[in-house]
């Protein structure tokens, strides 16, 4: 289940007393007030905004569920109960959850989100060199010609390629260079995925992926089966 929130307007500003009225309504569980409150403004706010969001992920998938602390692991991913997948995005106001049930179909999963360029935004610098490998900067070129194109399609790849990155993370726990994980850009909905990694701990694992737009963002979901 994917769940989304705008920060701007769903997540009264996370003060003291903010903390305390979530938690009271069961947003919220007291270790992540505790763990909340120790957080600098900006983080707060991302911090607890994706916990709303993954909660109300959860609550769509098991309506009966008692909501434990959903703190981080040590690779900084949402720490769940065995029986549940996760992942949490944000960018600006926007924050993402995608909860599933894991099993023999499903591993691990990623979410990532990222806003669309703006038709007015002025010239960036083209990060397709960094993000893309030789094969992607090919196909680029021919389904993109025009600068904005290649921005936006250059940043679906960034979208995919992060949630391909958090579905993997947890076997893989290392950095994932961009290079390593080659994506077949077309039309939104399902893409061909395929890992470049040595890492031997993903042999016989197979990564879906999947992206979409809504508005003036870019959204992509990954999962992972072993």
């Amino acid at each position: 289940m994917l769940a989304v929130l705008d920060v701007g307007g769903d997540v009264p500003a996370p003060d003291e007393a903010a903390l305390s009225a979530l938690c009271a309504s069961g947003w919220l569980h007291p270790e992540e007030v505790a763990r909340a409150s120790a957080f600098p403004l900006p983080r707060r706010v991302t911090w607890v905004g994706g916990r709303l969001a993954l909660r109300q992920a959860r609550r769509h998938l098991e309506p009966a569920a008692r909501d434990g602390a959903v703190l981080a692991t040590d690779r900084g991913g949402p720490m769940l109960p065995p029986h549940l997948a996760g992942s949490i995005s944000h960018k600006g106001t926007r924050m993402l959850a995608l909860v599933v049930r894991a099993g023999p179909e499903v591993h691990s999963v990623g979410v990532d989100v990222e806003a669309r360029p703006a038709p007015d935004a002025p010239p960036s610098p083209d990060l397709a060199p960094r993000i893309l490998t030789t094969a992607e900067q090919e196909r680029l070129a021919v389904q993109a010609p025009s600068p904005r194109a290649r921005r936006e399609a250059t940043l679906v790849a960034f979208a995919l390629k992060e949630a391909v990155y958090k579905a993997i993370d947890p076997v893989v726990r290392r950095y994932v260079r961009f290079t390593e994980v080659e994506v077949a850009l077309g039309p939104p909905g399902p893409v061909a995925v395929r890992l470049r990694l040595p890492d031997p701990v993903l042999r016989g694992a197979t990564v879906t992926a999947a992206w979409q737009v809504d508005g003036p963002w870019i959204t992509a979901v990954a999962s992972m089966r072993r």
